[in-house]
């Protein structure tokens, strides 16, 4: 049994019967409390917060070199490998954004995650 075609867009899929998407929202932006880990390198890497407080994951993981998914694994098992702190650290030690409170991080406020 053949369909009855109501115009030549049909075949393609683009009916104008078809229900609109809905247009994209702007991703939200986490800022819940992710541990120890997440508390240190907002403390440490002043540079990488925004105004609200926010520590711009996506920044730090690509100097890093990896994805902003494995550093929410970080965070959920506050851990961090010992090959990464070296490159925190020098990151730290470059900030310009310096509070009064602001001390650059040393590879001593990591050993409570090396220590895991």
């Amino acid at each position: 049994m053949k369909s009855k075609i109501k115009n030549a867009d049909d075949d393609f899929g683009l009916d104008d019967d078809r229900p609109s998407r809905k247009p994209r929202s702007k991703p939200k932006r986490r800022n819940e409390y992710l541990g120890k880990l997440h508390e240190l390198l907002t403390k440490g890497l002043p540079d990488f917060v925004d105004d609200a407080g926010i520590l711009d994951t996506k920044k730090v993981a690509d100097l890093l070199g990896i994805s902003f998914q494995a550093l929410y694994k970080w965070f959920e098992r506050d851990q961090i490998p010992a090959k990464r702190i070296a490159v925190i650290v020098t990151l730290s030690k470059k900030q310009k954004k310096k509070g009064e409170s602001f001390s650059p991080l040393v590879r001593d406020d990591f050993w409570e995650f090396l220590s895991q």
